[in-house]
């Protein structure tokens, strides 16, 4: 199964996942899993206005949620929606695809594809113009149809080669940048072991 979502300025709407249902044959587990991640990460102010008195209730589940991404953590629907728009500020021709669903109790893995343009500053790093394409993970964890934690994960190295952050693997410099780190490691090494006088 997998399905697409394109990038959008508005974070809010988006979090984290638009699940789109015209498949072409039935997934009923996948189908599951996809409609308790839809309405578990829909903006708590759009599901508090639907029952009377749930306001204080969406406060507790905002100040609860967070988001371990593999550079630091979001806490709050705002500083994730703010993380989310620096992404698509970030990448021009954002595409997620989601490639499969695994779903066990309140645990639920999403595998997915991404690919963009890196086009603006993204953890650091300034707009390079250099296409990206990687896959990772979303790790959500519900709590009465809510999500209240959410870890993602993807192979940072492949993102800093993809930029050209570092040298392809394999490579003459990455062979060379390699030898001059295991040096440098023998080197420290060689120094602890040294008796003190």
């Amino acid at each position: 199964m997998i399905t697409s979502v394109q990038g959008s300025r508005d974070a809010r709407s988006h979090l984290y996942f638009d699940f789109d249902h015209d498949h072409d044959h039935d997934h009923d587990h996948d189908r599951t899993a996809e409609r308790r991640i839809r309405n578990a990460t829909r903006p708590v102010g759009d599901r508090s206005r639907r029952r009377p008195g749930s306001r204080q209730s969406a406060h507790v589940l905002d100040r609860r949620l967070h988001c371990a991404f593999p550079y630091g953590t979001c806490h709050g629907y705002a500083e994730i929606a703010a993380y989310f728009e620096e992404v698509f500020v970030a990448l021009a021709d954002f595409t997620l695809e989601i490639i499969s669903i695994a779903e066990a109790g309140n645990d639920v893995l999403v595998h997915w594809h991404l690919s963009g343009r890196h086009v603006g500053t993204f953890a650091g790093i300034a707009a390079t113009g250099r296409h990206i394409d990687l896959e990772g993970f979303d790790h959500f964890i519900l709590e009465n149809g809510h999500v209240v934690t959410n870890t993602v994960r993807y192979d940072q190295m492949e993102f800093a080669r993809q930029i050209k952050l570092l040298p392809a693997d394999r490579s003459f410099a990455d062979r060379a940048l390699k030898a001059a780190f295991n040096a440098t490691t023998r080197v420290g090494h060689l120094v602890r072991r040294r008796p003190s006088r």
